[in-house]
C-alpha cells in the first residue's frame, strides 16, 4: 500500500524514479538497463514496465526483477492493473492478459485492425470484472478479465450525437468508479 502513495516516473533509457507524492523527495532509483516504451504501472508492491521489444518486467521496490514476460509486440501504453489480470496493449492491436503474480500469459485477444491506423497509447479502465477499451474504428469493448471473452461492444461515437454519447460514457464511468 505504501508503494501506491508514491509517484513513479520512468525515462525512456530505463531509469525508474520513485518519489514521495507529497514532498517530491526521491525515495529510490532503479536502473533497469533496458529501454522502456510503455509507461509505468504499480501492482501488488511491484512496478510494471514494458519495452519496445515486447518484454513486460515487474520490479520489486528495491530494484530486483520479480518476473519477465514476453508479449511478442511493441508495448505502447502502461499495463492496466486488476486483481484478475495485467492487461497489456501491443502496437499490433493485441490485448494480452498476464497473471499479476508471476507474469504467465492467461489470454490473448486480437481483432482485425483497419488499413490506416493512428497509434493509440491509451490503456484501459477496469470496471468490476471487465476492462473497457477504446479500439480502432471508434468502438468501445468490454472484455471479461478472467477469460478475455467479449462481454459487450458499443457502436462508434460519431456524428452530431458524439459529444452527447461521450458525455454519457464519462458519466457512467464516474458512477461506476
Amino acid at each position: 500500500a505504501l508503494l501506491n502513495l508514491r509517484d513513479h516516473r520512468i525515462s525512456a533509457d530505463g531509469v525508474i524514479t520513485i518519489l514521495e507524492e507529497e514532498t517530491g523527495k526521491v525515495v529510490n532509483r532503479i536502473e533497469t538497463k533496458t529501454k522502456i516504451s510503455g509507461g509505468v504501472a504499480v501492482d501488488r508492491g511491484r512496478i510494471i514496465v514494458s519495452t519496445a521489444k515486447g518484454e513486460v518486467i515487474a520490479y520489486e521496490v528495491g530494484g530486483k526483477p520479480a518476473w519477465t514476460a514476453s508479449v511478442a509486440g511493441e508495448v505502447i501504453s502502461p499495463a492496466t492493473v486488476s486483481d484478475k489480470a495485467l492487461v497489456i496493449r501491443t502496437s499490433d492491436g493485441r490485448l494480452v492478459g498476464l497473471n499479476p503474480l508471476d507474469g504467465k500469459r492467461k489470454w490473448v485477444y486480437q481483432r482485425p485492425l483497419p488499413a490506416l491506423l493512428l497509434r493509440s497509447e491509451t490503456g484501459g479502465r477496469v470496471v468490476g470484472k471487465e476492462i473497457l477499451l477504446g479500439v480502432p474504428g471508434g468502438k468501445l469493448l468490454a472484455l471479461d478479465l478472467a477469460c478475455q471473452r467479449l462481454a459487450r461492444r458499443a457502436k462508434a461515437l460519431a456524428g452530431v450525437n458524439a459529444g452527447i454519447e461521450a458525455a454519457r460514457v464519462e458519466e457512467v464511468d464516474r458512477l461506476v468508479t
